[in-house]
C-alpha cells in the first residue's frame, strides 16, 4: 500500500470517527434535554426568581405574532406577577440564545429545524382541536430580572413603564430556547370545550 493510500484511509477513518463522536454527543444532549425539569408557565411565574438561570422545559399555550413568540399560562392560572403596581400578563417570551436582551450566556444554539417539526405538528392538531387546548413545550434557559428598578423607562411626557422581554417588552420573563420540543393536546381542556 502506497503512502498516499495510507494517508487517504487514515483521513477517511478520522472523518468516520469524528462523525460518530458528534452523533453520540448530539444524542447525549438530546437525552439530557428530556431530563430537564418540565414546568408550566403558571408555575414558573409563581416563583420566577427560583428558576432564573435554570435549564428547563417550559410548557404553555402558544401565542404567535409576526414579531415574536410567547408561551402563556392557561386562563385558570391564579398567578399575578407584579413589579410595583404594574401587573404583568402571564407570558414568557420565547427568544433565541443570541437575543440582545438576554441576561445569561447559554452554552447552546437554537435548533432551527425543531421549529419546523413543531409547526407541522401544530398544524395537524389544529385540524381537530382548538388552539386554546394545545400545549407547547420549549427547552431552554429561563431568565427574568432580579432588580426591576433598573429596567424602568422614563418618558418625556412624565409616564414610565417597566421593560420586560419579547415583542413590545410584554413578558416578565423569557426562555432562551435551545429547541422546540413538542405540542400536545390538553385533554381536560377538550372536555371543557364540548
Amino acid at each position: 500500500m502506497g503512502e498516499k493510500q495510507l494517508l487517504l484511509r487514515t483521513c477517511i477513518s478520522l472523518i468516520i470517527f469524528a462523525t460518530a463522536a458528534l452523533t453520540t454527543v448530539a444524542q447525549v444532549n438530546d437525552d439530557a434535554v428530556q431530563l430537564w425539569p418540565l414546568v408550566s408557565v403558571c408555575d414558573v411565574l409563581a416563583s420566577p426568581q427560583s428558576y432564573n438561570g435554570a435549564l428547563l422545559r417550559l410548557r404553555g399555550l402558544g401565542l404567535e405574532s409576526n414579531e415574536g413568540s410567547f408561551l402563556r399560562a392557561a386562563a385558570d392560572c391564579p398567578v399575578v406577577f407584579k413589579t410595583g403596581i404594574y401587573v404583568w400578563p402571564n407570558l414568557v417570551a420565547i427568544t433565541t440564545p443570541l437575543d440582545r436582551s438576554r441576561i445569561h450566556t447559554p452554552s447552546f444554539q437554537y435548533e432551527t429545524d425543531s421549529e419546523q417539526i413543531l409547526l407541522s405538528k401544530i398544524k395537524a392538531l389544529q385540524e381537530k382541536y382548538p388552539d386554546k387546548c394545545l400545549l407547547i413545550t420549549y427547552a431552554g434557559l429561563f431568565e427574568t430580572r432580579t432588580d426591576w428598578s433598573k429596567s424602568r423607562a422614563e418618558y418625556p411626557d412624565g409616564s414610565s413603564r417597566y421593560l420586560g422581554f419579547g415583542n413590545q417588552n410584554l413578558a416578565p420573563a423569557q426562555l432562551l430556547a435551545k429547541r422546540a420540543v413538542d405540542v400536545e393536546v390538553d385533554l381536560p381542556c377538550i372536555g371543557q370545550s364540548k
